[in-house]
């Protein structure tokens, strides 16, 4: 595990009421480990980790992949696993055009990629 401000990475983030995280942190570890979001993803473009923050009122998981650049469409497989799930917020970040502060409590499982 690594900080999630040392991981330099693009990433999806989903804000959801915290009575969904159970399921929805469940389906996004799966999804990763049995590589699901692999039709989903461009060319050159991997899916390099997920996290989860737990806050007060709504919990954020996020999916990191390795190339903004590339169309992708991460979000869409995540609405076709978790039908009825009624995300708050999303936004994508492209590492290349922002550099957002880290949240306290995040837990990365990453790919295990040297950051430099």
């Amino acid at each position: 595990m690594m900080p999630t401000w040392l991981y330099r990475q693009d990433f999806v983030k989903f804000s959801l009421n915290r009575h969904y995280n159970p399921r929805v942190w469940k389906e996004m570890l799966l999804a990763a480990i049995g590589e699901q979001f692999v039709d989903f993803l461009s060319k050159g473009d991997d899916v390099c980790g997920v996290s989860v923050t737990v806050r007060d009122k709504n919990d954020i998981v996020q999916i990191w992949n390795s190339d903004a650049s590339v169309n992708n469409d991460i979000r869409s497989k995540v609405y076709h696993l978790l039908p009825g799930v009624k995300f708050i917020a999303e936004f994508y970040r492209d590492k290349s055009k922002s550099r957002k502060t880290p949240l306290s409590s995040t837990v990365v499982i990453s790919c295990g990629e040297n950051v430099s």
